[in-house]
C-alpha cells in the first residue's frame, strides 16, 4: 500500500512538474515552483 502511495505522490509531482516547466504558467497546474517564480 506504501509503494502505491509513493508511486502515486511521485507520479503527481512529476506530472505537475513537467506542466509547470512546458506551460509557464499556473492556470492548468498550481505548481509551487511556478507560483514562486511568477506570482499570480
Amino acid at each position: 500500500m506504501a509503494r502505491l502511495f509513493l508511486y502515486t505522490a511521485t507520479y503527481v509531482a512529476v506530472l505537475v512538474f513537467a506542466g509547470d516547466l512546458l506551460l509557464g504558467w499556473t492556470a492548468t497546474f498550481p505548481s509551487p515552483v511556478a507560483s514562486r517564480r511568477s506570482p499570480p
